[in-house]
């Protein structure tokens, strides 16, 4: 009998008695449309709603639907170069994940770059968004070992994206039935393949056309002799010696260098592709 106002992206689900209604006791996922009503009964945090509210008090509906954060649309806010949602209200399987950043308007988030993995995790350890998983997009379900996007573009492997430790490397399909990509918490946010009927948190995307997210590639540097272009560093990988850190640095000094100092994700993402290439 009473409409109550909801949030942007929610709707009112109207009825004589709420407690007629017997299934608003099921999980998040059955629809949208129901949510309103399931929080307003089970006492939901107003807080948990923050990020679907985000800036849309007391606007009007041609206010809502305005750009409001450097090109993103409600719910989306900026992130790096991305426009991204963390739906931190439910936890949900891959699949239905997905579903729920169709019905934004968008995808789950796309991580192709080392400069956007860096920027999520930063943005999670920013805000207070540990201690949980979150879904990203990437799957080797149509072909084992081979990660792609739901748009098929290659998921990047190795470091610093997946998760590594001295005794394997992600992604290892354990218990083969590892399929879907998530961030996960235990593991400092790196990647890591799970099953895709886990329950996690989504990280959304809005779609904005056709985005390769192809890493920039820094400038090749005219190095002197002995020294290599790599990611805008001129290196040379002494490795027929093993030293001490002050030796090495003896020896750099001796070839009118210095250890190398790597301060971008990017340039340590190229010196990894470098040594696994030669």
């Amino acid at each position: 009998e009473k409409v109550e106002q909801c949030p942007l992206l929610l709707t009112t689900l109207s009825c004589t008695h709420y407690k007629m209604i017997p299934f608003l006791k099921m999980r998040f996922p059955v629809a949208l449309t129901l949510v309103c009503a399931h929080l307003l009964v089970s006492g939901f945090k107003v807080e948990q709603l923050s990020m679907i509210q985000h800036s849309s008090v007391h606007k009007d509906d041609s206010e809502a639907a305005s750009i409001v954060s450097e090109g993103c649309l409600e719910p989306y806010f900026t992130v790096g170069d991305q426009c991204l949602f963390f739906a931190t209200f439910a936890e949900l399987s891959y699949q239905d994940a997905r579903q729920l950043c169709h019905s934004l308007n968008g995808e789950l988030a796309a991580v192709l770059t080392a400069t956007r993995l860096k920027n999520i995790i930063d943005y999670i350890n920013d805000n207070d968004l540990t201690g949980r998983k979150y879904w990203i997009d990437g799957s080797d379900q149509a072909t084992e070992g081979d990660w792609r996007t739901s748009s098929g573009l290659s998921v990047p492997m190795g470091t610093p994206f997946w998760s590594a430790n001295l005794v394997f490397q992600e992604p290892n399909n354990g218990y083969d039935i590892e399929n879907c990509l998530e961030m996960y918490d235990a593991a400092l946010f790196y990647m890591n393949d799970v099953r895709c009927t886990n329950l996690l948190t989504a990280i959304c995307e809005q779609a904005l056309g056709n985005d390769t997210a192809v890493a920039a590639m820094p400038e090749v540097q005219d190095c002197p002799l002995t020294y290599t272009s790599v990611g805008g560093l001129c290196l040379s990988f002494m490795t027929w010696a093993e030293e001490s850190w002050e030796e090495s640095r003896q020896a750099c000094h001796g070839f009118s260098g210095e250890l190398a100092a790597v301060t971008d994700i990017e340039q340590l993402r190229a010196i990894y592709l470098y040594l696994h290439q030669e």
